[in-house]
Order: structure tokens, then C-alpha cells, then sequence
């Protein structure tokens, strides 16, 4: 069956061919002309449709390209104006910080300046006092060798009086055939008193104690002249040495 309906496909075919070359004899020389006219002019008009397109196609490209030149061109220059802005930015940071280290340059080399100012100024001042102080230790000096020699002074007066005292109370003695020393006739021996200011005992005196009463007190109290005057001139106190009140 298959190879049936092949033969008879293939008659039909080749009787459509025939059917088909058989019309195109008939045909005239004229229509013949006129479709080839027509189908020129559709070549033509096509022809010109693409060539439409392909200008079209060039003039967009062209168009794009342009304006993505001018839109890299204006990028460009953007970007260029940033970096002119942020260079001035730099320079106007830099000249900041710059003007700021000459402010604080200054303000140490001033704040340096005022120290050893400072301590120029305590150096003369501490110069200043220890000659000060120099000048008074000297002072002080000066006064306590015045005193020392004022003391010995007094002590040789105090001495030279005693020693006088006792020449006059040796006289007296021998006039009067009396002993000056510890003795039977001297009433002071028999005191059991010791001198407030020495400590040493009024009985072994070669001359009669000194009785310095006190106002509060009525008890006698007994000291070596001697030593009670030299105590009173080396302390330049009129006092009592045990009430500590004033001598009249």
C-alpha cells in the first residue's frame, strides 16, 4: 500500500510540474515584462527599506555614541572638578593646620619664655634670701660673741667682786678674831640647806648666805650670793629662781 501511495504522489507531482510549464508557455511577453518590472521594484523598494533601516541603524548608533561621549566628557569633567575642590579643600586644611602649629609654637615658645622667667626670677629671689639669711647668722653671730663677751665680762666682774668680798670678810675676820671658814662661830654651818642654783650645801660656804624671800611664801630660802648675782646677770631676769616671782 505504501509503495502505491508513492507512485501515485509522485505522478500527481510530476502532472502539476507539466500543468505548470504548459501556462508559463502561454503566457505573453508582456506580462512576462511586467513581473519582472514588479518584482525589480519590490527589490528596489526593499533595497531602499533596508537601506532606511541600516541609516536609521547608524544614525541611533552614531546619536549613542555621541552622547555617551558627552556624558564620559562630562563625567570627566565633573571628576576633574571634584579633584580641583578637593585639592583646595586640601590646601585650605593644610594651611588650617599649619596656622595652628605656628599658634601653639608660639604659645610654647611664650609659655617657655615665661618659665625660665620664672625661674630666673626664684633663682634671684633664693639668691636674695640666702644672702639674707647669710647676713643674719652673721648678725646672729656677731651678737651671741657680743653676749659671750658681755658674760665673761660680767663673770669677771662677778669674780673680782667676790674675790673683794671675801678679802673684806677675811679682814673683818681676822679683826675680830672670828673664823670665816666652816667653823664653830660661822651660824650658817648648821644649816642643812643646799643652794637652789649650784646644789652645793650652804654650810660649806666660807661667807654667810643670801636669804631672797619669797612674797607667798614666809619660809627663808637661802643661796650663795655669789652665784645668785653672776645667775641674775647672765639671765638678765630679775626673777625668783624657785617662785619665779619678780625681785623687788
Amino acid at each position: 500500500k505504501k509503495k502505491k501511495k508513492k507512485k501515485n504522489f509522485i505522478f500527481y507531482y510530476k502532472k502539476k510540474k507539466k500543468k505548470k510549464r504548459k501556462k508559463v508557455k502561454n503566457l505573453s511577453k508582456l506580462q512576462i515584462q511586467k513581473e519582472i518590472q514588479k518584482e525589480k521594484q519590490i527589490e528596489v523598494q526593499n533595497e531602499y527599506e533596508q537601506l532606511k533601516k541600516d541609516t536609521q541603524e547608524r544614525h541611533l548608533r552614531t546619536t549613542l555614541a555621541i552622547a555617551e561621549h558627552e556624558k564620559i566628557e562630562m563625567e570627566m569633567a565633573t571628576l576633574e572638578v571634584e579633584k580641583i575642590r578637593l585639592k583646595k579643600l586640601q590646601m585650605f586644611q593644610e594651611e588650617e593646620i599649619a596656622n595652628k602649629n605656628r599658634k601653639l609654637k608660639r604659645i610654647e615658645d611664650s609659655a617657655q619664655r615665661l618659665k625660665i622667667q620664672k625661674e630666673k626670677e626664684m633663682e634671684k629671689q633664693i639668691l636674695i634670701e640666702k644672702e639674707e639669711l647669710r647676713m643674719i647668722e652673721i648678725e646672729k653671730q656677731k651678737q651671741i660673741e657680743l653676749e659671750k663677751e658681755k658674760e665673761r665680762q660680767d663673770q669677771h666682774k662677778v669674780a673680782a667682786a667676790a674675790a673683794e668680798e671675801e678679802e673684806d670678810i677675811k679682814k673683818e675676820g681676822n679683826e675680830n678674831g672670828k673664823r670665816t671658814f666652816r667653823g664653830g662661830d660661822a651660824w650658817w654651818n648648821k644649816l642643812d640647806e643646799d643652794d637652789p642654783i649650784s646644789m652645793d650645801p650652804i654650810a660649806e660656804l666660807r661667807y654667810p648666805p643670801f636669804n631672797l624671800n619669797c612674797r607667798s611664801n614666809a619660809v627663808k630660802s637661802w643661796f650663795d650670793g655669789r652665784v645668785l648675782a653672776h645667775w641674775i646677770i647672765s639671765t638678765n631676769c630679775f626673777i625668783h629662781p624657785m617662785t619665779r616671782e619678780t625681785i623687788s
